[in-house]
This record gives C-alpha cells, sequence and structure tokens, in this order.
C-alpha cells in the first residue's frame, strides 16, 4: 500500500502539469493567452505583469499564395499620409495603424491586403485561410519605424 501511495504522489505532478499545458493550449488556440498569464503567471505582481503586457515577442501575419505576408511595407504612402488597404472578400477598409490593419485581417475568411508592385501598380494579395506565420514582433517594429521615417 505505501508502495502505492508513493507512486501516486509521484505521477501526481506530471500529470497536473499536463492538464496545465493543456490549459494553455485551448487559451492560446481562443486567444486568450494574455488573459491567463495576467491570472495565472503573475497574481498580482504589477511590473512582471506590466512587463509581459508590453513584451509579447510575436505576432501571426497572413502570408499570400506566393509565399509573401502582410507586412509594414505594405503601406499605400500618399504624401505624408500612410495607410493599408485590407479586405475580407466582401468588405474593404482602409486603415492608418498597422496593427489595426492586421486585426482586420485576423477576422477575416480570406484575408486579403492590397500592395505596390514594381512597376507601382497596387495590386490585391490573397492569403490562404490557414496560411499564417509568426514573426518576432521587434521584426514587424523595425520595419514600421523604417515605413514611418524613410530618412532615417
Amino acid at each position: 500500500m505505501g508502495h502505492d501511495l508513493a507512486l501516486g504522489c509521484k505521477l501526481e505532478e506530471p500529470i497536473r502539469r499536463i492538464a496545465e499545458l493543456l490549459d494553455l493550449a485551448e487559451r492560446v488556440a481562443r486567444g486568450q493567452l494574455l488573459e491567463w498569464a495576467r491570472k495565472v503567471l503573475f497574481m498580482g505582481r504589477p511590473f512582471i505583469r506590466a512587463h509581459f503586457t508590453f513584451c509579447i515577442a510575436a505576432a501571426f501575419v497572413p502570408v499570400a499564395n506566393d509565399g509573401t505576408w502582410f507586412s509594414p511595407t505594405d503601406c499605400n504612402k500618399d504624401g505624408t499620409s500612410r495607410y493599408y488597404y485590407v479586405a475580407t472578400g466582401d468588405d474593404e477598409e482602409k486603415c492608418e495603424d498597422y496593427w489595426l490593419a492586421l486585426d482586420f485581417l485576423r477576422r477575416a475568411k480570406v484575408p486579403r491586403w492590397r500592395y505596390c508592385d514594381a512597376a507601382k501598380r497596387w495590386r490585391l494579395k490573397i492569403g490562404g485561410a490557414d496560411t499564417w506565420a509568426r514573426k518576432p514582433r521587434a521584426e514587424i517594429d523595425a520595419m514600421l519605424r523604417a515605413v514611418q521615417n524613410p530618412e532615417a
């Protein structure tokens, strides 16, 4: 009996951890990772919570059939204003902010966006419903800075 009890104690911790990982995977799939991290990981530690919220390390971006992805360089530069044309197929929007445009594309069944080709013509890119790539947030932020300040 003592042996069974000891075995149960040894197995209890890995089983609990597997259950936590499954819960985490489910929350990631539902887009609730930040909420989960605030409640479970940080438990009222405001400095760590603020740091985590600020330092999200990556973003998922749609990838077109030709392998290119929706990036900050896909903006339309009209004088001093810059904006992104994004579409769901039925609805097209003009967004001044890259992150708002990306959020619009996340909600689309089939993400679509306009880009300027080598001949300076505006074309449409079509992403697959399941073709998204994980890009480092630092890479996207650097591209945004370059687009916003081309002289720098």
